[in-house]
């Protein structure tokens, strides 16, 4: 039986992550695509097979070369919860990713092919609501923390539906 320093100390894989709740397993933080979605106008998505991404962001999207709202990621369960459709919330990504909205900035994840990196959480808001038809202030107050989370390309590739989402880095954390 070891004892003294030793006895105590916590061994912690190498896959896991530092939170408000103390040490994840990343094993937990990850999940699939099980949309994707360009936006080609303001108002305007279109259901795709597969997404190209660059540094830039996604290929022939409305917010290519924003540099911070590059990509919008959606947990299905929001969607499920609140009674929306794919798309209606404008995500370009809907995944089936539990711990998404759990994600701090500068987190990376593998999605397909491409590297994300999580830039901050999507707020709701005024115009949003209009587009799903709800008051402003109710739309706001349901969906603060659950509308999504921003992210940037940092590495190119492919996403398209059935693809692994997972965690690759915590943003130093």
């Amino acid at each position: 039986m070891t004892e003294g320093p030793q006895a105590s100390r916590v061994v912690r894989p190498t896959s896991c992550l530092h939170g408000e709740f103390g040490w994840v397993d990343c094993q937990a933080m990850e999940g699939r695509v099980v949309s994707v979605r360009r936006k080609i106008r303001r108002q305007e998505m279109e259901e795709a097979t597969c997404l190209e991404l660059s540094p830039s962001g996604i290929e022939g999207d409305y917010h290519y070369g924003h540099p911070t709202r590059q990509v919008l990621l959606l947990d299905q369960r929001t969607l499920s919860e609140f009674g929306y459709q794919p798309g209606e919330l404008r995500e370009q990504i809907l995944l089936d990713f539990e711990n998404l909205q759990t994600l701090k900035p500068g987190t990376q994840l593998q999605v397909g092919t491409s590297t994300l990196q999580i830039t901050f959480d999507c707020a709701p808001c005024k115009t949003m609501a209009g587009y799903v038809g709800e008051e402003a202030d109710s739309f706001i107050s349901k969906m603060t923390g659950r509308r999504g989370m921003l992210a940037r390309v940092v590495g190119p590739g492919t996403v398209k539906p059935g693809d692994v989402a997972r965690v690759t880095w915590n943003g130093g954390e």
